[in-house]
């Protein structure tokens, strides 16, 4: 699961499934970092050995995997944590983390 947005991630995932950098020149690389580019080119790795693997095996179940991201983190919400001390910061982190993982497992 990424701390991205359903678009930011359906950009990411175009670009592993097509090798295409143009989704990911969409979302803004100038707010990206280098080591999250080649986060990117390593998903799209993984996604080649798992196609290559999966046409090799001639059995099921095949192998798989999804993107998921499911931040829906709005300038309002921010503001309302400024006012957080830290420990409600940590618990309204833990506690958003949560509750958006438990959505897809």
């Amino acid at each position: 699961m990424l701390e991205d947005d359903t678009l930011e991630v359906n950009n990411i995932k175009d670009f592993v499934n097509t090798g295409n950098w143009k989704p990911l020149i969409d979302i803004g690389l100038l707010d990206r970092t280098l080591e999250w580019l080649e986060f990117c080119s390593d998903l799209r790795l993984l996604k080649l050995k798992k196609d290559a693997l999966n046409a090799e095996n001639k059995f099921s179940p095949k192998i798989s995997f999804d993107i998921v991201g499911a931040e829906s983190y709005t300038k309002s919400d921010f503001m309302q944590t400024l006012k957080f001390s830290k420990i409600e910061s940590a618990k309204y982190f833990i506690y958003r983390r949560n509750s958006l993982t438990s959505k897809y497992f």
